[in-house]
């Protein structure tokens, strides 16, 4: 697999989760009793972090930026609103506040793409682990995300696959998506919406690494045991 994998431990139950995806400089991030927490005058988080939240509990958002930044948020909040599910006040939380640090997923990526073995996946990517979800191979409980990577020159594979993905470039100067036929040039910091079963590819016509984070709702597919992937040029 064209892949690599971050796990950092947690402990608890399930309950609904928010994923962060923030970049560039901050002077102020601030999140409530959750943990993550920054204050103004600590020294900016390395570029692109991403984070894990604890969702239903109340926590207060406060964020500066000097120069401009991102803050991505994906939740699961539509689900558990449509399911009427809320989490307990005394459960503990199954996945905890989790810090992926860029430091670490670029030497991941590094890994990955330093190997030389056949493509089986989608593309070449670091998936985000939590504990309690490293065995199914996911970052929530209905939720995937990964940064994904694609070499100057490269053409993924086009394919397929039930999970909607938002993917957001992170470094995509000559980069084009194939979304049915649609070309999308990558502009940056642009979020790109690939609806379920929609046949896509990406395609790397710059000269430096092609980085996006990308979100999928997997586990929701997972769970109902409908998931479905298929390369499309076979």
């Amino acid at each position: 697999m064209e892949r690599s994998s971050l796990t950092p431990p947690t402990r608890g139950c399930i309950e609904g989760r928010s994923v962060q995806y923030y970049e560039k400089e901050w002077r102020q991030h601030q999140i409530g009793d959750d943990g993550m927490a920054r204050k103004a005058g600590d020294p900016s988080p390395p570029p692109p972090q991403v984070a894990i939240f604890r969702d239903g509990h109340t926590r207060r958002i406060n964020i500066q930026s000097a120069g401009g930044a991102i803050l991505l948020v994906v939740s699961n909040e539509p689900e558990l609103s449509y399911l009427r599910a809320t989490a307990r006040k005394e459960s503990q939380p199954a996945i905890q506040p989790t810090l992926f640090r860029h430091e670490r997923v670029l030497r991941e990526l590094d890994t990955v793409h330093g190997r030389n073995t056949e493509q089986r996946a989608a593309g070449k990517s670091v998936v985000l682990l939590t504990g309690p979800m490293a065995a199914r191979r996911l970052t929530t409980p209905t939720m995937l995300c990964a940064i994904n990577s694609l070499e100057p020159g490269g053409d993924q594979r086009p394919h397929k696959h039930s999970s909607a993905a938002l993917t957001l470039s992170i470094d995509g100067e000559g980069v084009y998506t194939l979304v049915d036929g649609v070309k999308i040039a990558w502009e940056a910091d642009t979020l790109i919406v690939t609806p379920p079963f929609a046949v896509h590819s990406h395609h790397n016509r710059g000269k430096a690494m092609m980085r996006s984070f990308v979100a999928q709702d997997t586990g929701l597919y997972t769970e109902m045991r409908t998931i479905s992937f298929a390369w499309t040029d076979v």
